[in-house]
């Protein structure tokens, strides 16, 4: 569901400069490039960053992504550079107290960043943490109020939604199967959210997650995920 929502919510990416940070495989870079825009590929990992390379090969959108090795925090392109930031999984990976001004002064004025993460208040989040431990990276942790709160402070007309209450059900399910068999991947989690594992399932899940939500909104601080939109307000004409 938060991949629908948020295709919807890029808008027209055409003749648009999209920094995409973890790209990892490439797919959403290739995406993005597919749709008309001008791609910066950004991972610390010099093989994923081969790999988009390939992926954007692949699909003819060589020409308009800029795949290369770099951290969001060394990151030096000019000040309000890219039209749309993205991440998916990546600022619980950071130094957020210089990643995040660095994100706000490479975002133009006008523009929006977009980043998915987990948040911290999720139980299924502390029970997967201590059995993932060969999945997850030491330097990660789930966002926190102060994270949220930095963020605003650098994006003040920044707005999140969660998601997977109910839904984490499934999630449970599909990581003690890999897990009993051995199986285990990083990416599984987008195997579940993509709807490739019980998509019927997934549905009606989320079905009920969108209804808890809507009905009891505190809730979202017990959800998984949050999707955070962080406007850069535009300057005064």
């Amino acid at each position: 569901m938060e991949n629908t929502d948020l295709l919807r919510a890029f808008g027209d990416l055409r003749g648009k400069r999209v920094m995409d940070i973890g790209c990892g495989q490439g797919d959403t870079s290739v995406w993005f490039a597919l749709q008309g825009a001008e791609v910066w590929a950004m991972d610390v990992s010099a093989g994923m960053v081969e790999v988009t390379r390939q992926l954007a090969a692949r699909h003819g959108v060589a020409d308009r992504i800029h795949a290369e090795v770099c951290r969001v925090e060394d990151n030096t392109y000019a000040d309000g550079f890219f039209d749309l930031i993205f991440a998916d999984g990546v600022l619980h990976h950071l130094d957020l107290a210089v990643a995040v001004p660095n994100l706000a002064r490479l975002l133009k004025h006008g523009g929006r960043g977009f980043f998915m993460e987990p948040q911290k208040g999720s139980l299924f989040i502390q029970i997967y943490r201590i059995f993932a431990k060969d999945l997850r990276t030491a330097d990660e942790r789930p966002l926190e109020p102060q994270d949220f709160d930095l963020l605003r402070n650098h994006f003040p007309g920044m707005n999140h939604r969660e998601y997977h209450l109910a839904s984490l059900v499934l999630f449970a399910m599909r990581f003690v199967m890999l897990k009993l068999s051995g199986k285990a991947f990083p990416y599984w989690m987008d195997e579940v959210r993509q709807g490739r594992y019980h998509p019927n399932l997934l549905r009606w899940l989320q079905g009920i997650d969108a209804w808890s939500l809507a009905h009891f909104p505190r809730l979202g601080k017990l959800c998984w995920m949050t999707v955070i939109e962080a406007r850069k307000t535009p300057t005064a004409t």
